[in-house]
């Protein structure tokens, strides 16, 4: 075999590896909606307001990994995802189930970052976490003629080589004396696991509403 030949063999081969990986973020995305629509129906069957709520957030975070899935086979990627366009759509998704979503304003500062699938899923998991927290709990009902705000941000700093994502409201923030840190709910405890799965660090505190912070430094980043 020469070596035009061979040249030819490794482009079938590297074409075939990528038809064959769409296939699987194709079926892994479809899975996760068969997950989603089984949820649905088994809320349908409870009565309970909390049953209800939980069964909401566990298909918010199928959804998340969903969308990761594909926009990997849609674009055609192996590895990458892009974040700032992901973080637009899964923000929609989360806004528009939740009936505080038609007067929350919503404030987006994104920079261009593509992301290794390893770190994507648990950085759009901590996102869920943190967005679907602001609108069950952020704004009180008697705040509902002020302006309510949601604003995610993320950066990236070549020199140090660290990206930020960080959310933010201008509701109640944590109540006052309360220890941020010593937060230990089911979804706060996900947020602080899932960033130690990335190597990264999770900070929560209160300045005119709450913030949520994660510091990490990407794998793989592709960033403009």
């Amino acid at each position: 075999m020469d070596i035009d030949e061979m040249q030819r063999e490794l482009e079938r081969l590297r074409a075939l590896n990528q038809g064959l990986l769409n296939e699987l973020h194709h079926r892994v995305k479809n899975n996760l909606q068969i997950m989603m629509n089984l949820l649905n129906l088994e809320a349908g069957t409870v009565n309970s307001e909390e049953a209800v709520s939980a069964i909401r957030d566990s298909q918010n975070r199928l959804q998340a990994m969903a969308l990761i899935h594909q926009k990997l086979y849609q674009e055609g990627e192996v590895q990458m995802v892009d974040m700032k366009s992901f973080i637009r759509e899964f923000i929609s998704i989360i806004r528009e189930s939740f009936y505080r979503g038609s007067y929350v304003r919503l404030e987006l500062d994104l920079v261009s970052m593509q992301l290794d699938i390893t770190q994507a899923i648990p950085l759009a998991l901590i996102l869920n976490e943190a967005v679907t927290n602001v609108y069950k709990y952020a704004f009180s009902a008697s705040s509902e003629e002020s302006v309510l705000i949601l604003t995610v941000q993320t950066s990236y700093e070549a020199g140090t080589g660290m990206a930020e994502m960080r959310i933010r409201d201008n509701g109640r923030g944590f109540p006052a004396g309360m220890d941020p840190d010593a937060v230990d709910t089911l979804g706060v405890r996900l947020m602080r696991g899932l960033a130690e799965q990335m190597y990264g660090e999770l900070n929560m505190e209160s300045d005119g509403g709450a913030i949520v912070r994660i510091v990490f430094r990407p794998n793989g980043l592709r960033a403009g």
